[in-house]
């Protein structure tokens, strides 16, 4: 990114456990408040087109259009970046179409007419399971576990359950079709979502698509996100505990599909992407084919150019001088941050704001992050690691409490002094983000180079 300093990879951070935020129930055509005092909307995969030359799939209001051929709405087009997600996308469409026209002529589904889409189902579900970060990778596996060790507990006599095991069934159920009875293969998303809410005890109460920030910068980042409800009992007061799960854009697409269910999305970021479209009919497989048209593309182009606009007066985390200048940014103020300092991970937007200052850590410079260290031992009366903190000082940090004492005293000729030190420290330092201690010392610049420089 323009005008940030390369950083070397670090690895990503631990992020601490999630915590839902669920929007309240809201009408099909209604806005709801829900997360924090967010505004939801309710959308609807409508069906397949093209938006900016890519394939998209188009998600509306309405669960069905009012007029196929020719007609005109305002829907949000999310690109499909894979032949792999079309194809399966495809089977969820159609699946979803047979039924529309199933109820439409009041017949009654069954598991014989689902087992047609058993092969295609298997084949096209091998791309699913192994994609990287969906929901396969990020559900709870570890609730098997705790479920059959807090059984043990209560003195059932239950066998030890291990989460690898369960996932690897899972796959192989998935992959193979090993114990996968024909009803669940409809299409590949409903058979992920049968295998794995079955193996978990478990079921999808709610689908989201937030906006999340991206390293790569400036730009709109959907972030799908699926609430995962262990069952327990039949009655409300035995449901379990719940979870959000990340998973990928396509197959919150594809659940919403095979549940016939809606789409959660805050009003501002549905508005703010939602394009005029243009239906064009049904195609030979029986999919609504869409097309958008008018200023859409523009407006995401514009609010593109107006990021980068604020990103150029954003400082990277090095650049923040003391603590309480980094203990005085809000939350966007912070992630703007980490996008500028070129951080590998951004945290949530769900997540606290303890995540992101865990995230912002290593990318402030290392005096400014003891403080910030010693300042969270002082509120915790943690004064063993206070006095650690202190006693471990690097040069620089020793000599930047100084020249705070002096500007308090209004010492002039030693601020002079102790800024000039300051600097020669600074620019010495190989990486001022680096602890003292924690790199090669050969690796600063040599002090009387420095020094041989100024003369």
């Amino acid at each position: 990114m323009s005008g940030s300093r390369t950083r070397p990879r670090r690895r990503d951070l631990k992020i601490g456990k999630l915590r839902p935020e669920v929007p309240d129930e809201a009408g099909d055509d209604d806005d709801s408040e829900g997360g924090r005092g967010k505004k939801w909307v309710r959308v609807y995969p409508l069906g397949l087109g093209l938006y900016g030359g890519q394939t998209a799939v188009f998600l509306g209001r309405r669960k069905e259009v009012e007029k196929e051929n020719g007609g005109r709405l305002e829907a949000l087009p999310v690109p499909v970046f894979t032949s792999g997600d079309l194809e399966m996308l495809r089977a969820a469409f159609q699946e979803a179409e047979r039924r529309r026209k199933m109820e439409a002529e009041g017949l009654q589904d069954s598991q014989g007419s689902k087992s047609q889409f058993k092969a295609s189902s298997m084949w096209t579900g091998r791309h699913l399971s192994t994609k990287d970060n969906g929901f396969f990778d990020n559900a709870p596996w570890e609730w098997v576990e705790r479920t059959a060790r807090e059984a043990g507990e209560s003195g059932q006599s239950v066998p030890t359950i291990a989460a690898t095991n369960v996932k690897k069934e899972a796959f192989d159920a998935f992959v193979f079709g090993k114990n996968v009875r024909a009803d669940w293969t409809s299409s590949p998303y409903a058979l992920m979502l049968h295998v794995i809410t079955r193996s978990l005890g478990a079921a999808v109460s709610e689908l989201l698509i937030d906006e999340e920030d991206s390293p790569r910068g400036p730009g709109i980042t959907f972030g799908p996100v699926l609430t995962l409800q262990e069952e327990v009992g039949t009655a409300p007061s035995e449901q379990g505990r719940a979870t959000l799960v990340d998973c990928l854009v396509d197959e919150v697409v594809g659940f919403a599909l095979a549940l016939n269910r809606a789409i959660k999305m805050p009003v501002d970021l549905y508005e703010g992407t939602a394009v005029a479209s243009r239906v064009l009919g049904r195609g030979s497989d029986g999919i609504l084919q869409l097309e958008a048209v008018g200023e859409g593309e523009g407006a995401v182009e514009r609010r593109k150019e107006n990021m980068m606009t604020v990103m150029e007066n954003v400082r990277p985390a090095w650049e923040i001088s003391s603590v309480e200048a980094f203990r005085s940014m809000d939350s966007r103020s912070k992630r703007l941050c980490l996008i500028k300092s070129g951080a590998d991970v951004i945290p949530k937007r769900r997540q606290g704001p303890q995540e992101l200052d865990i995230a912002l850590l290593p990318y402030l410079d290392e005096t400014v992050r003891r403080e910030a260290r010693i300042a969270l031992a002082v509120e915790r009366e943690d004064w063993s690691t206070v006095s650690a903190l202190e006693a471990n000082k690097s040069e620089r940090g020793r000599v930047k409490d100084r020249l705070r004492a002096a500007l308090a005293e209004g010492d002039a000729a030693l601020v002079a002094r102790l800024e000039e030190e300051y600097v020669r420290l600074t620019v010495a330092k190989m990486d001022p983000t680096q602890d003292e201690g924690s790199y090669q010392k050969d690796l600063d610049q040599d002090d009387w180079y420095l020094r041989s420089r100024r003369t």
